[in-house]
């Protein structure tokens, strides 16, 4: 039973071969520091003990596909145990986390109480509409990474972005006003060294693309990767 537990942390099943793999392993705090969904209890113990003082990668992968059903209020008050468990037992180690906006503010007390202030890279699934200031929920002081997926835009001048140095915006669907938020929230980036934006841009429906000529330019002096992809003329528009 243990064993079949393990099929879904691969690697783990090495322990099996020999004492000698095995002590190896237990002993190589770098193999032990991703927690996901699902793990019990041991198991998250187990990964928090022999991760060491290594920063911490945390997800909530797979866990909200499994309660499609629920009804959205049960969403809203609901623990994603792995979170929960990472947040009481080493929140000032996490320093790469993957999540949903719904876990966010379904653990907005714990995230509250156990702040991610050495969070480094944030990878983020937009699925709701519950505001554009989520990640100050997360209280992030060091933030340098932040991948963006989902339809609804986050308000990024807020100061915990203002070290971002890789910005990734994916499945965006950006009308005029938010890309002229978008655009304010590049300005207050000054370190921004990749930018990608990929199917964000697709219409310009309140106001034509010649209007972006009015605003002040973004000046992108660190930036050494720029990938936009959407709509030619969004994209035009945005480089004119």
């Amino acid at each position: 039973r243990a064993r079949s537990r393990s099929q879904s942390l691969g690697w783990i099943n090495l322990t099996f071969v020999c004492s000698y793999w095995r002590n190896i392993i237990l002993n190589l705090s770098g193999f032990w520091t991703y927690i996901h969904h699902p793990m019990n209890p041991s198991c998250l113990q187990a990964f928090i003990e022999r991760s060491g003082e290594q920063a911490l990668s945390v997800s909530d992968k797979n866990f909200w596909e499994t309660r499609r059903h629920e009804d959205d209020v049960l969403h809203i008050t609901t623990t994603v145990p792995a979170i929960q468990f990472a947040l009481e037992a080493a929140h000032a180690r996490i320093a790469h986390l993957e999540v949903t906006d719904r876990t966010i503010y379904s653990m907005a007390d714990a995230f509250s109480t156990h702040s991610l202030a050495n969070l480094r890279s944030l990878r983020l699934n937009m699925q709701t509409q519950l505001g554009p200031d989520i990640v100050t929920i997360l209280q992030p002081q060091c933030l340098q990474e932040f991948m963006l997926s989902g339809e609804q835009v986050v308000d990024l001048t807020l100061p915990c972005y203002s070290n971002i140095k890789v910005l990734e915006l994916h499945n965006l669907r950006l009308f005029t006003d938010d890309i002229f938020r978008l655009l304010a929230g590049l300005r207050a980036m000054p370190g921004l060294e990749v930018l990608r934006i990929h199917g964000s841009l697709p219409l310009f429906m309140t106001a034509p693309p010649v209007s972006l000529r009015e605003v002040q330019p973004v000046m992108l002096d660190q930036c050494k990767i720029l990938d936009l992809g959407g709509a030619q003329d969004a994209v035009a528009a945005l480089l004119d």
